[in-house]
């Protein structure tokens, strides 16, 4: 009989590709790096007579950065209604889109899998951004294309929610974090009013009419985590910026604005119920937008009530008081303290959730996604957390200080190099007990006798015209 293993990645965000094309909203540049990891994985399940299944956390497809069109055009600015839909019927043509952006990736599973011994099996837990993945059409089309079909029918499975047997529990986490990123119903994400499409959380919104556009000129934003956070580091950094997102947010949740923002005094004596009419006003007026966002970039004390209104919409998402009142020290001190402190919490409740698994539903190993952190700890209770991170570009700046983000947010290129390969390895003893390890995919580059940002760029030529004539 063949020993077992399981080996669990997450957040690959695998898009329309064609990078070299001018797509730049494409974050997974790393398909031959893929290709060889199912091949190292195919090799040890050969030497070493292992039944492996491979476990794909949630947000293995970036369905809202792909236009539902029939005609993709890499170098073309979609507006956000070509990404808005998400019908079956348009849902598969964003399916058919990443599958030919992408065909080492669909390669290497269509060779991974295998239904003899030992046997190699795939199985697709779905994330809050590849929910399109409830669609049936979609797993057949993603079936097809893996090659999962006849005797390998039953080497790729699609989980709604979560894996949850032999003692492991893997989930990709979003249900448990921020309110802007939850489904009421991540089981059944159809809109109950509209059964043909997706009710997509204000997250979800948020990427495709606001975050879109903004990482065709920063596209490097995409590295911090959770998209809060992010808007408390602009606050120090980029004012305008941080003002922009902050009403992309409220004009999503307008309630935000009219049930959650403090409108009578402030702790100087001011009116906020003024200040919260001129808000209402910038959602829908341009010029009023440019006007109150001049207004709070002109003096602390506007950026201070900047930070009230934007410590109520993070209490609101995280749903856990972080940090300390925004009065307190100068408003780009406590804009950082909380950013970092925002980061930190995301993780946390995931590990508290994870204890809670462990105690309430009997699993000896959790595994989530989402965060990008990778990391793997013992709980107290008992059993094991771990967290597979990311294959997209990722730096955690939860404890930087203030001139390094001053430094990323100047020459952002210089901190975007690194990719961590991570997956969480979960081997099972004599009794049937697993245990998980982190480890780190790294294979030697190959060297085309140029220098590191010409052979970037060759080598994502390269690995497409492989994928055209493969």
């Amino acid at each position: 009989m063949s020993a077992k293993a399981k080996v669990v990645i997450s957040d690959l965000h695998i898009g329309a590709g064609r990078v070299e094309l001018g797509n730049t909203l494409e974050d997974f540049n790393v398909d031959e790096d893929f290709e060889a990891f199912l091949g190292h994985l195919v090799a040890r399940s050969e030497s070493d007579d292992l039944d492996l299944e491979l476990i794909v956390a949630g947000d293995m497809f970036e369905y809202l950065q792909v236009p539902h069109v029939d005609d993709f055009d890499a170098r073309r600015s979609y507006a956000p209604e070509d990404y808005a839909s998400s019908t079956e019927e348009d849902s598969i043509r964003k399916t058919r889109i990443i599958i030919s952006g992408h065909p080492l990736v669909f390669r290497a599973f269509r060779e991974f899998m295998q239904s003899d011994r030992p046997r190699r099996a795939v199985t697709i837990v779905k994330g809050n951004h590849d929910v399109n993945l409830h669609w049936n059409g979609v797993r057949t089309i993603l079936r097809d294309s893996m090659g999962a079909t006849g005797d390998l029918y039953g080497c790729l499975r699609f989980e709604s929610r979560r894996v949850h047997r032999e003692g492991i529990w893997v989930e990709h986490g979003n249900q448990y974090t921020e309110r802007i990123n939850r489904f009421d119903n991540f089981e059944d994400p159809r809109d109950p009013d509209h059964l043909d499409r997706l009710a997509l959380p204000a997250g979800s919104r948020f990427v495709y009419e606001f975050f879109n556009g903004v990482e065709r000129e920063r596209y490097w934003v995409d590295g911090v985590k959770p998209i809060t956070a992010m808007i408390w580091y602009s606050l120090v950094f980029d004012l305008p910026f941080a003002f922009r997102a902050f009403l992309a947010l409220l004009r999503l949740v307008p309630s935000l604005v009219l049930g959650s923002l403090p409108l009578g005094l402030d702790s100087e004596g001011e009116g906020g119920e003024e200040e919260a009419e001129e808000l209402v006003s910038a959602l829908t007026d341009p010029s009023a937008e440019r006007s109150l966002g001049r207004q709070y970039a002109s003096h602390p004390y506007h950026r201070r009530r900047f930070a009230q209104r934007l410590e109520c919409m993070t209490d609101w998402d995280q749903s856990r008081e972080v940090g300390g009142p925004a009065g307190s020290g100068s408003p780009e001190t406590f804009a950082l303290r909380r950013a970092q402190a925002l980061q930190t919490n995301l993780e946390g409740v995931l590990e508290r959730t994870a204890a809670a698994k462990v105690s309430e539903e009997g699993a000896e190993v959790v595994v989530f996604g989402h965060t990008h952190d990778a990391l793997v700890c013992s709980l107290p209770g008992g059993g094991t957390y771990a967290n597979c991170g990311t294959w997209v570009w990722v730096r955690d700046f939860s404890g930087e200080t203030e001139d390094t983000w001053r430094s990323f947010w100047s020459e952002p290129e210089r901190y975007m190099t690194e990719r961590r390969l991570n997956y969480v390895w979960i081997s099972y003893d004599e009794e049937g007990t697993p245990q998980a390890q982190l480890l780190k995919y790294e294979r030697e580059a190959e060297d085309y006798g140029m220098g590191e940002e010409v052979r970037s760029w060759w080598r994502r030529l390269v690995q497409w015209l492989r994928g055209l004539v493969r």
